[in-house]
């Protein structure tokens, strides 16, 4: 009896917490739809007034091509989100469909995690773009274009959401071992280019040293620094130098 009431006490609260986040990614989805309608709507009517006044009424707009820019930026990052959302980003079947239906359930969660790490890689390289860009101005707006920038980690922070509510409906089981798989794909990947950067660095190090090496054994390297401290070689330099002083009037003493 205590267990049956254990069950039923805590199914309600997993019902609940998957309703909401059903409801939040439905609110997050439906205000994505509008803006992204409205961004095409602004985008088109931005290039037909720039185009009517450039060729019509022959006075250009300069700000026309500029804002639209901007805009087609944002209104492709938060599309690329929003067909995340709705799994019809593009994709090819063909090797998915030709495999047994035991490895066909594993697809769908290992194509998740992949696009999962690659936007967590993504992220940090974004943030950092819009940091640079946060102190260049844009010649007709002129406004900072980070506001331009700031549309790829926006786009990255709204398609890793929808990837993890994506996530969330998967078998648990499934979803996690394609998680440690790619984790430890990623791990493998990096120690293995850390490998390749230690080992290059040091083949150039031993070069650098042959190289040095060889240039100071060298006949002609020897006869130099030798003949440049000979006593002859000395008394000659000091015998130039008092000579040029003497010849331009001044006292000062040649150095020793």
């Amino acid at each position: 009896m205590s267990v049956s009431v254990d069950r039923s006490a805590a199914l309600p609260a997993s019902i609940g917490g998957a309703a909401l986040v059903d409801v939040i990614d439905r609110g997050i989805g439906r205000a994505l739809e509008l803006l992204c309608a409205a961004l095409v709507v602004v985008e088109t009517l931005i290039l037909f007034i720039g185009v009517i006044a450039r060729y019509v009424v022959h006075r250009p707009l300069v700000w026309s091509d500029e804002l639209a820019s901007t805009i087609f930026l944002w209104l492709g990052m938060l599309g690329a989100a929003l067909a995340i959302r709705r799994g019809e980003n593009l994709r090819m079947n063909t090797v998915v469909n030709r495999l047994p239906g035991t490895l066909r359930a594993l697809a769908e969660p290992f194509t998740l995690a992949v696009t999962l790490a690659f936007i967590v890689m993504l992220l940090p390289a974004a943030i950092e773009h819009v940091k640079i860009e946060a102190i260049v101005i844009t010649p007709t707006l002129e406004i900072s274009s980070s506001w331009r920038a700031a549309a790829m980690p926006a786009g990255l922070v709204l398609m890793a959401l929808f990837v993890v509510v994506r996530m969330a409906s998967e078998p648990l089981r499934s979803m996690l071992v394609m998680l440690a798989a790619v984790v430890v794909w990623r791990a493998a990947s990096s120690i293995w280019r850390a490998r390749i950067c230690w080992a290059s660095a040091a083949s150039i190090s031993s070069s650098f040293s042959s190289a040095w090496s060889r240039s100071r054994s060298s006949p002609a390297c020897r006869s130099r620094s030798r003949s440049a401290w000979r006593p002859s070689a000395i008394s000659r330099s000091r015998r130039t130098c008092r000579h040029r002083w003497s010849s331009r009037g001044s006292k000062r003493a040649c150095p020793t």
